[in-house]
């Protein structure tokens, strides 16, 4: 039974790690509409460019002042930026980190390798506190050779003018949570 649970566990995981470079599969993105209704939710904002792009959110722990992503669960975001932007609703007051960032070039290419930051690489990285909508700042990859290079920035103003058009219920509540990074204690990492 429980062997078949982690086979079950593994392919999943083993389809999602192929399918970080399929340009269709996305979800966690927040809705229009989200709002905060309860004291316990909780939703982030950071900006991503470029557009092709797509970013994937995990969860993991903060072990002096760097961040280790947990094997498991699964991400909690996977997709591109909307008009430069992600927001995604998250746990409170837990760790979260952009562990695996894909490049695309036109946006149709299949099996993309995705890029993992190695150890002692800078991404955004951050907790939000319940009932929060947290601003944690902006990141531009930048293509190098197989690789990427971020550059990290606080644009809170043009996130708020994001917020307010796109989610004007969760703008309300938007924080300045400035620009929030930690170093990653990986594995293993490809070329970031």
């Amino acid at each position: 039974m429980i062997t078949r649970m982690l086979r079950r566990i593994a392919g999943v995981m083993m389809v999602a790690v192929l399918c970080a470079g399929c340009t269709g599969l996305q979800w966690g993105r927040a809705d229009s509409d989200a709002t905060i209704t309860s004291p316990k939710d909780a939703y982030v904002v950071f900006g991503v460019q470029p557009e092709l792009a797509k970013v994937s959110l995990f969860v993991g722990e903060f072990l002096s002042g760097s961040f280790k992503q947990d094997r498991l669960p699964s991400a909690s975001f996977i997709g591109f930026p909307e008009d430069g932007y992600v927001v995604t609703r998250v746990s409170p007051d837990t760790a979260y980190a952009v562990t695996y960032v894909t490049l695309y070039a036109t946006g149709n290419e299949l099996l993309v390798p995705p890029l993992v930051p190695c150890a002692g690489a800078k991404t955004i990285a951050f907790k939000v506190p319940a009932g929060k909508v947290l601003y944690v700042g902006d990141v531009k990859y930048l293509k190098a050779g197989s690789g990427a290079v971020p550059e990290f920035s606080a644009k809170f103003d043009t996130a708020k003018r994001y917020m307010d058009t796109h989610y004007p219920n969760l703008s309300r509540n938007l924080t300045d949570g400035g620009l929030q990074l930690a170093t990653v204690n990986s594995e293993g990492c490809a070329r970031y």
